[in-house]
């Protein structure tokens, strides 16, 4: 039985990476989902468009379940996922293609905050600073 070396290569960065980046490759996949909703709409394919807000929801619940609430930020965060996650439940009843993009910067602004944070730890670990 073949297997798809793409799909070994995704798994093995998901394998290897640190929770940092875990969460950066979770707001990828949800942004990913959420444009093919976009299109799945544009293309008045329902089915298509409900799948990916569905699998946008599973990311964000994953996100929720990962909070950390040891950490006065894991409050907001979840805040912010609910407000997400009813934004994403909203767009799949309405299918109103305008509500996506706002929701889409706003997970790409955390996205690159998580970037950010990555970059970091990784100076942190190695002994790097930016000066």
């Amino acid at each position: 039985m073949a297997t798809n070396p793409y799909a070994q290569y995704r798994q093995q960065g998901v394998l290897t990476a640190s929770p940092t980046e875990l969460v950066v490759m979770l707001y990828e996949g949800c942004i990913k989902q959420l444009k093919l909703a976009k299109i799945h709409i544009g293309e008045k394919n329902i089915e298509g468009a409900n799948n990916a807000f569905q699998r946008a929801q599973d990311i964000i619940t994953e996100l929720v379940m990962g909070l950390d609430f040891n950490y006065d930020i894991a409050r907001e965060l979840l805040n912010l996922y609910e407000f997400i996650q009813r934004a994403i439940i909203d767009m799949n009843i309405s299918k109103d293609i305008n509500q996506v993009d706002p929701i889409i910067e706003m997970l790409d602004d955390l996205r690159g905050a998580w970037v950010e944070v990555v970059k970091q730890t990784r100076a942190a670990n190695f002994g790097l600073s930016d000066e």
